[in-house]
């Protein structure tokens, strides 16, 4: 269980950076007493680059440096290097003697330094340089997370966001190897158990979490089954007539951590998400409609096209029958005429003339005969 050293360090940083006072409370106390928080801290991480960057060429930049203001009035101030190292590193103590050296001679004040060891392993805990007589030492506090192993009730009972920080790191450092990614997974259950009992904000809740989870790093399968826990959890929480302000802000916390979001923010966007799928829908089948009843439309226009064509034609066809039935009566009074006149010769001669078979050119004449 393995986890990345320079990501570690990096995490620990963000907290450090977000939450300097509390940083201060729970590893400097003393110090804390007799600062004036009425002036913000004010983080010089850009000096203490330009420092390593000169003397320390190649040195992981994942330290803070912070100054802060005393309440005796005095504008002297505080430089405090805060330095978390997560492996072992025996040119550490030069480095940190480098960086004050460095500091007080740039800013000539005095500085208050703390390196926080998450490794396993101890390292000499001071620099010192001897030459005939001459002697050069140089303490800085030292902190080892490993060290904190059998006071998991005071970190427990403590309020400091520290000290959940610090009760993490332990036991990322007591579940390191592959077969105890387990006993992991029950650590990250109880830092959560652990905070349903704190007072912590919303605010606090995500940042612990995200460190928590960063941490103590599990199998796919493993943080799988945690987080169906903490959405077990939620969900019991959340549903209880007995909920409290402070569960509430728990479960946002996590919520927001877990997937950037509120409970509440979840059904919201779901609804929305849901909402929008039905309106999507209720488009493409209005969409639908309008373009059968535009195919109606153009369907009937059809019919009323092809009716109006019958209709012509069956005007032309009426027209037609017209026209013969007066060319035909137009031929009869003029056979009538010519046959009163006895100017009929040749029958067949007056068919052809008048495009009309010769035996109704001889009933027309022997009606005429007929008639009275």
């Amino acid at each position: 269980m393995q986890t990345n050293q320079i990501d570690y360090d990096v995490h620990w940083k963000e907290v450090i950076n977000a939450y300097i006072e509390a940083f201060l409370a729970f590893f400097l106390p003393d110090l804390f007493k007799e600062i004036d928080f009425s002036e913000k801290p004010i983080f010089l991480d850009k000096e203490l680059h330009e420092i390593i960057a000169e003397k320390l060429e190649g040195t992981r930049i994942s330290d803070t440096l912070v100054e802060v203001k005393l309440k005796n009035g005095e504008q002297q101030c505080i430089l405090i290097h805060v330095e978390v190292q997560s492996y072992h590193d025996t040119s550490f103590p030069l480095r940190m003697y480098t960086i004050n050296y460095r500091l007080w001679d740039k800013h000539n004040k005095n500085i208050a330094a703390i390196a926080v060891f998450t490794t396993s392993s101890k390292m000499k805990q001071f620099y010192e340089r001897k030459c005939f007589g001459t002697k050069i030492r140089y303490d800085y506090i030292n902190y080892y997370i490993k060290d904190q192993a059998g006071k998991e009730v005071e970190l427990k009972a403590s309020d400091n966001i520290f000290a959940t920080i610090v009760l993490a790191s332990l036991y990322a450092q007591q579940t390191k190897e592959k077969d105890e990614a387990k006993k992991r997974l029950f650590f990250k259950k109880q830092l959560i158990k652990l905070l349903f009992e704190k007072q912590f904000t919303k605010i606090d809740i995500k940042s612990i979490i995200l460190f928590i989870d960063a941490i103590l790093k599990l199998p796919s399968n493993l943080q799988i089954e945690f987080k169906d826990h903490i959405n077990e959890m939620t969900k019991m929480k959340t549903q209880s007539p007995y909920q409290t302000e402070s569960t509430k802000i728990l479960v946002e916390g996590l919520n927001e951590a877990f997937y950037g979001t509120t409970f509440e923010k979840m059904i919201q966007e779901k609804d929305e998400a849901l909402e929008k799928i039905i309106q999507e829908k209720d488009g493409v089948i209005q969409e639908k409609d309008e373009a059968l009843q535009e195919k109606d439309e153009v369907i009937q226009e059809k019919d009323e096209a092809l009716q109006e064509k019958d209709e012509v034609i069956q005007e032309q066809k009426e027209a037609l029958q017209k026209k013969e039935a007066d060319t035909l009566k137009t031929k009869v009074e003029f056979i009538t005429y010519l046959h009163q006149h006895n100017q009929i010769k040749d029958i067949e001669e007056l068919a052809t003339l008048l495009k009309i078979d010769k035996n109704v050119i001889e009933a027309i004449i022997k009606d005429i005969n007929i008639e009275p």
